[in-house]
């Protein structure tokens, strides 16, 4: 323990995030060659930054140091609940059952957490970017600010399907966003249900890491690095979740997606300071194609070199252009920044 309260953060991160990362990797590489479900394992997956920063401030936490102790402490239990749905859907109960039992274990995860938020004081929660101090109309701007830019990312592949001979491109993206009104309706709902492993990733990536890369490599290329890092840690998926014979070109294309949705994720987290709008876009991120869009919800993702270069293209189009924001000039902002505050 001494040697690691020696450590800096951002190595001890690292560290960490290998480390369960890794063990992750082999348990879905154990749960795939047995030919059992990873849902449950992807999902923990997600768990795994915050896990790691929680980790770190807990061992580099001084005495005289405000400790998010009831938020932690949440969080592991959670890890631990959804592990023991990880194994009652691998290896104990029956699928018919553990689809109902699994369920429980995690909504039960996310209650402890929410109630550890409430109990937390907070000056603590200030300190760790665990408050929410954002007015409403600057949270919603953001939020569909993201769903008018993806609509935009669909808007251009569809462009580029229907040149490239889909001449019913245009009446399908129509068709799509004709389940927008209803199905945003349901969505603040459904997130309260199910934020919690998307706080995981956000609080690692944005809250814990972002920052540090940005305050040792400069701005831009520690939003770059984030970002890259980001991609390579979704191996696990690509290795037993989605196995493909063009493994490097499926990574590649996830890195490229990653350090281009990071770009306007870090450019919110710099302008907002707020963890939880972001944990939010990623929510939407992930859930815009099979809540809103269930026709085209797919299982994995498409191999094809051409679709996925189409796809690079445009989210660089809709994202890429943050990067020349003046937010990522303004180094001193990262003051407020670095986790846990000490003002």
């Amino acid at each position: 323990m001494k040697f690691l309260r020696r450590q800096k953060p951002l190595p001890l991160f690292l560290l960490f995030l290998i480390i369960l990362t890794i063990g992750e990797g082999v348990g879905m590489g154990l749960a795939s060659y047995f030919h059992k479900p990873l849902s449950g394992l992807e999902t923990f997956q997600m768990m795994i930054p915050a896990t790691a920063a929680f980790l770190v401030f807990r061992i580099l936490a001084g005495q005289t140091q405000p400790f998010p102790k009831y938020v932690c402490r949440a969080f592991f239990a959670a890890d631990i609940l959804f592990l023991i749905a990880v194994v009652l859907e691998s290896v104990l109960l029956p699928v018919s059952l553990s689809q109902t039992v699994s369920p429980i274990l995690v909504l039960t995860g996310i209650v402890f957490f929410d109630l550890a938020l409430f109990l937390e004081p907070a000056e603590t929660k200030d300190a760790y970017g665990l408050l929410c101090k954002t007015k409403i109309k600057t949270i919603l701007f953001y939020l569909f600010l993201f769903l008018i830019l993806q609509a935009g990312n669909y808007f251009i592949q569809t462009v580029f399907d229907y040149f490239s001979g889909n001449r019913h491109a245009f009446l399908d993206f129509i068709e799509l966003y004709s389940h927008f009104p209803s199905a945003l309706l349901r969505l603040p709902f459904f997130f309260l249900c199910v934020f919690l492993p998307y706080f995981g990733e956000e609080y690692g990536w944005r809250g814990f890491l972002q920052p540090r890369m940005q305050k040792q490599f400069g701005m831009k290329k520690g939003l770059i690095l984030t970002g890259m890092i980001w991609g390579v840690w979704h191996l696990p998926l690509y290795l037993f979740r989605y196995p493909s014979s063009t493994l490097l070109q499926e990574l590649l294309h996830q890195i490229a997606c990653c350090v281009l949705i990071g770009i306007f994720m870090g450019y919110v987290y710099l302008k907002t300071k707020n963890i939880w709008i972001c944990t939010a876009i990623h929510f939407l991120n992930n859930a815009m194609i099979g809540t809103l869009f269930p026709s085209v919800a797919e299982s994995a993702p498409s191999s094809s070199l051409e679709d996925q270069a189409i796809g690079i293209l445009a989210i660089f189009l809709v994202y890429g252009f943050f990067i020349g924001s003046r937010v990522f000039r303004e180094k001193k902002i990262l003051e407020d920044l670095l986790l846990p505050r000490t003002r």
